[in-house]
């Protein structure tokens, strides 16, 4: 499973490894600068990490916070640390903070054949409710998928071990 992860916001000092994952997973990555905007300088943005024992970034989450919408932007685990329950786990902790926050339902986009992913959403509770057409700009189209009603803090995973306060 995914004992001895931590989560914790990321930092500057991981723009580095999630800009690096970023290019290892994603034909069309963001850059660094895109990760670093998103730190220092967009107020909207919730940034995580789940970092490894030894401290490497395995996983990382960037959402939006939409008046009372979540909204995930990116995120990814890396190859060798899923199918482990880690990116479960990050997405239900972010679901439980933005319900701590007041927000009430959550949106992303995915790719349409991106298949272990829109299952994990689904088993998160997220369900297909439409289509963006040629999204990416290799003209796939995107799947939109929305949490309705974010889950009770309770209900979700969101103190794990090793967890960090905001």
């Amino acid at each position: 499973m995914n004992t001895g992860f931590s989560l914790r916001r990321m930092a500057a000092a991981d723009l580095d490894a999630v800009a690096a994952l970023e290019q290892a997973i994603y034909p069309l990555p963001w850059t660094r600068g895109s990760f670093d905007f998103e730190l220092h300088e967009n107020p909207a943005a919730l940034l995580w990490v789940a970092a490894a024992p030894g401290g490497e970034v395995a996983a990382y989450c960037v959402a939006w916070r939409l008046d009372e919408e979540l909204h995930i932007a990116n995120f990814a685990v890396a190859a060798a640390f899923r199918r482990q329950g880690l990116g479960r786990r990050l997405l239900g902790h972010l679901l439980a903070e933005a319900a701590e926050l007041g927000m009430g339902s959550a949106t992303l986009e995915v790719r349409t054949g991106n298949q272990a992913a829109r299952q994990l959403y689904r088993r998160l509770g997220f369900a297909d409710v439409g289509m963006r057409p040629r999204f990416y700009s290799d003209g796939e189209d995107a799947v939109i998928m929305q949490l309705a009603a974010l889950p009770r803090v309770e209900m979700v995973e969101s103190r794990p071990p090793g967890h960090s306060q905001p």
